[in-house]
């Protein structure tokens, strides 16, 4: 069975916090610790978007007081936005959002399975990113450093910086700005609030938090390229064709979708079905009469 980091990103979902402690830890055991290795999909690599490196033992004496005052300052109110952005993988909630808009039937731009497309390979490829970066600086968690300090969530046995809570934050937000640009700020607002919340559950250094938003909007805006490169832009100059067993109509839906840039296909035409047969044939007159004669009732009208 895979580990759940790596059925994620197989299915371009965000991969959950789990990868092996540093080993100047001295903690053993080795979960994924070549995430940051695996392949990219719209960056050239994590390396090639490494963080830059976290502040040193003075900075970080100070950002633990910041810490334990904020862990003992948490109220309700902060608990609930833990536990809420904690829930499932980092990008889960964005997930979510997304598919509340969908399933509400709330506006959606055009084309609207691109928003899940786009947002998930940030997500991503934020992830391998923030793994290399991970396990090349071997940051320890605060309760690592200061076993004193109670954190609200169980320390993650991974590296702690940059934080992945926060690069998949700053991917999804940035992406989902693009798609809604007037949403810009809320989704962005949003992004820094789970990227807190890392910090007041006392398992992120707030420059572990700051160092991941970072680099998810960085990600973010080559998927944004990537995304305006796609010829979903296009706009259609053509004329419908006439003759026999052709569609005849006015204002064909999806009519540049042959000319969009595939992800995995090396061109649209690579799974072309066989040609239909010939609607003046014996073979589709008969199909066209059982559906005129198919005996519609309340159960088949209700599943069409």
């Amino acid at each position: 069975m895979l580990h759940p980091l790596r059925s994620a990103c197989m299915a371009l979902l965000l991969a959950g916090s789990c990868a092996v402690a540093p080993p100047s830890l001295g903690q053993p055991g080795g979960i994924e610790p070549n995430a940051g290795t695996w392949k990219t999909w719209v960056i050239s690599s994590g390396l090639d978007f490494r963080a830059p490196p976290p502040p040193d033992a003075s900075a970080t004496t100070a950002e633990l007081e910041q810490l334990r005052d904020l862990v003992r300052r948490n109220d309700p109110q902060t608990y609930a936005r833990i536990a809420f952005w904690d829930a499932g993988a980092p990008g889960y909630q964005w997930i979510e959002l997304v598919n509340k808009r969908v399933f509400t039937g709330q506006p959606l731009p055009p084309s609207s399975h691109r928003i899940y497309t786009y947002m998930t390979m940030a997500m991503h490829d934020a992830t391998i990113a923030t793994w290399e970066s991970k396990y090349f600086y071997k940051r320890p968690r605060p309760k690592e450093v200061d076993t004193s300090l109670t954190p609200v969530l169980p320390t993650p046995n991974s590296p702690s910086y940059p934080s992945e809570h926060a690069a998949a934050a700053g991917a999804a937000a940035t992406v989902l700005a693009y798609f809604f640009p007037n949403e810009a700020a809320s989704l962005q607002a949003m992004a820094e609030e789970q990227a807190q919340s890392r910090v007041q559950a006392g398992v992120q250094f707030p420059s572990g938090a700051a160092a991941g938003l970072a680099l998810g909007r960085r990600v973010a805006e080559r998927v944004i390229e990537a995304a305006k490169a796609d010829g979903s832009e296009a706009k259609w100059t053509g004329a419908v064709p006439t003759g026999p067993c052709v569609w005849s109509g006015t204002n064909p839906g999806n009519v540049t979708l042959p000319n969009w840039k595939p992800i995995l296909l090396t061109s649209p035409a690579e799974f072309r079905p066989s040609p239909p047969p010939d609607c003046r044939s014996e073979a589709v007159k008969a199909q066209t009469e059982a559906i005129r004669k198919y005996d519609r009732t309340f159960v088949s009208n209700s599943k069409a």
